[in-house]
């Protein structure tokens, strides 16, 4: 698959650089700026709380993948196995299958898994970071009960022609190299972004399953990953915009054991292609947007000691229609439908198995530019199995002050069940029911700027409850899923912002305070102990700080964050300590000939705790990391 990914890459690069070249060759061409509407994930979500990873930090985090930065910088519980391991977000006591990642528009869970592992995911395939609180399925549709996580290309016409170089060598073998590579013309865009990971991950760790808790070195553990995406973004006229990106992507993984394993031989390979167009139309106060994608993925899990052999083929076609159309400047509305079949193979499905979804959605938004925002929608979706329940949606923004704001919303949500749980066999189940969330949240913001000092203060509190939670549970010698649980997710976010500059220097500091309860209501078995008991590994209490500071050339960043407890038996009856952890780096920019040579040092996990996220899975001690990032 790899030559013939390969060869693809190639002729479809070729082809547009080819078609780039003729319609630049037209120098006589004078476009005007293409005057898109916002997307329908920024227009259509009054209310929702949503939040955005700085350039500066996306910057001195470009060697990381998306779950290292979210675990550092956001209030996401990210559940990683360890370094270069699974990782995956859990949003307000959610379950990973209930976080939606999508990139450019298009969600790349997978449709066997239900989930995306956020290891795999680099961020300087990025060029913006977005995190959304809280489900919406009318935009997102199934698998957004918890959340969304949205990875943004975007252009920069008219930009000059630009290549950096990041180079990185830390702890436990990590060496890293990226390159990014891009070009402005009037009504051409094109960015070329690839990289290449290592890493051993043979660091020492305290055994706490042994008598003494003797240090052990991990074993088994490296991982090899590389990546290349291609991003071309064309101004075909003043009313028209075509964009098309590639994405490939390799990882090589050795699992390592858990602690109370004598060893591992176990392998993981995980590859996947991802191709996307997006054609953007205006026509006076009309819009319309055409999305297709292809997604092909492959993983391979073997183990020679449990003589397992497992190889997955899964193939997504997705295609979207959007008609935006603003009668008034107040008004905007949106009638969409979007198509998705997903087809999966794997030994135990004797042979293919598919899905097929079809979804009409619509909604309205009201902004009247000073004090009040608010929008409705509704969806409605079909799948193999039926038509899923009406999806409805309703959120506000109220401005009561020019630095005070009230929002809230309303939202159902829902998942469907992925192909494994379905088709796999033995265990799977054909007759499972979707899960079906809703949800309430309320939450105020004050943004004042005083003497020069800006501030945020805000708080969020909010409600979910979602029905037919889906587990699996032991059926003799097998585990199988079923319907099981209706759960109730409650809690508060609080966060303060302040940012001032002095002279040359500039400061930033931000905190949040996250409280989550997510405890099981009911449940179809009888005796059930877990009824009214928090959820496996959702820490009810966590926080995280963050301090930043630039002079010049020179800067610095400190984040500090605590995790709760994490039960690890549904009755409550076992648990993980909490843990704090310290990250620091610091920088220098030295200009040489008029280019910037950026020099970074990082210490991660600074006071050199002992901790795991996951029960059996240790985490590496303090560690270094030195990153050289060129502009040429």
């Amino acid at each position: 698959m790899q030559k013939r990914i390969r060869c693809l890459l190639f002729v479809l690069g070729y082809a547009f650089l080819s078609c780039s070249g003729q319609v630049l060759s037209d120098s006589a061409m004078l476009l005007k700026d293409v005057q898109v509407y916002a997307t329908r994930f920024d227009a259509y979500q009054a209310g929702t709380k949503i939040t955005s990873i700085d350039s500066f930090t996306l910057a001195v985090s470009r060697h990381q993948t998306l779950g290292d930065l979210l675990a550092q910088q956001s209030s996401v519980f990210i559940k990683t196995y360890g370094p270069a391991n699974i990782s995956t977000a859990a949003f307000r006591g959610s379950n990973a299958e209930h976080t939606a990642v999508l990139w450019n528009g298009f969600n790349v869970q997978n449709t066997m898994l239900g989930l995306a592992d956020l290891s795999l995911l680099p961020v300087d395939f990025a060029d913006q970071v977005l995190i959304e609180h809280g489900g919406n399925g009318v935009l997102f549709g199934s698998g957004a009960i918890g959340g969304a996580i949205r990875l943004q290309s975007l252009a920069k016409y008219d930009s000059r022609a630009s290549t950096s170089l990041t180079a990185s060598l830390g702890s436990f073998g990590f060496q890293r190299l990226g390159v990014n590579t891009s070009v402005g013309f009037k009504n051409w865009f094109v960015r070329l972004r690839a990289y290449g990971q290592y890493t051993s991950n043979n660091f020492l760790f305290k055994n706490t399953s042994l008598a003494g808790k003797p240090e052990q070195l991990r074993a088994h553990a490296a991982a090899e990953s590389r990546g290349i995406q291609l991003d071309n973004h064309f101004r075909i006229n003043a009313q028209q915009e075509l964009n098309f990106f590639v994405w490939y992507q390799l990882a090589n993984r050795q699992i390592p054991a858990v602690l109370s394993q004598p060893f591992s031989r176990a392998t993981q390979l995980d590859e996947a292609i991802r191709i996307s167009s997006e054609w953007k139309v205006i026509s006076g106060n009309w819009q319309t947007n055409l999305r297709v994608a292809g997604f092909y993925e492959i993983l391979n899990f073997a183990d020679p000691a449990t003589a397992i052999d497992a190889n997955s083929r899964i193939r997504t076609h997705m295609g979207e229609f959007e008609w935006h159309y603003r009668p008034h400047p107040f008004h905007q509305l949106l009638l969409a439908f979007s198509n998705t079949t997903s087809a999966g193979r794997h030994e135990s499905f004797h042979g293919e198995k598919m899905l097929n979804r079809f979804a009409m959605f619509a909604t309205w938004n009201f902004d009247n530019r000073k004090h009040f925002n608010s929008n409705v929608g509704i969806r409605q979706e079909w799948q193999d199995q039926g038509r899923a329940p009406l999806v409805p949606f309703a959120g506000f923004i109220y401005h009561v002050l020019p630095a005070l704001n009230l929002r809230g919303n309303v939202a159902a949500s829902y998942r469907f069940p992925t192909l494994n749980e379905r088709f796999f066999l033995p265990g799977g189940n054909p007759e499972l029911k979707s899960e079906q969330g809703f949800s309430q949240e309320l939450g105020a913001e004050y943004n004042p700027i005083i003497n020069g000092y800006e501030l945020k203060f805000g708080i969020t509190v909010y409600s979910r409850t979602v029905d037919n939670w889906i587990v699996w549970v032991p059926v003799g010698s097998f585990a199988a899923p079923r319907n099981l649980r209706t759960v109730w997710s409650r809690g508060a976010e609080g966060e303060a912002a302040i940012a001032k500059k002095v002279g040359k220097h500039l400061l930033k500091w931000r905190s949040a305070l996250n409280l989550t309860a997510t405890t099981n209501q009911s449940s179809v078995l009888a005796n059930d102990a877990s009824v009214g008991k928090q959820l496996l590994y959702i820490p009810f209490l966590t926080h995280q700080h963050h301090f930043a500071w630039t002079c010049g050339p020179v800067f610095m960043q400190y984040n500090h964050q605590y995790n709760g407890m994490r039960y690890t038996a549904t009755d409550n009856s076992n648990w993980l300590n909490d843990f704090y952890l310290a990250d620091l780096v610091a920088g220098y920019t030295l200009t040489i000939k008029g280019k910037p040579y950026t020099l970074q040092c990082h210490v991660n996990n600074l006071t050199n705790n002992s901790y795991v996220v996951l029960p059996e899975r240790p985490m590496p001690g303090r560690n270094f990391l030195f990153t050289l990032h060129i502009n040429i």
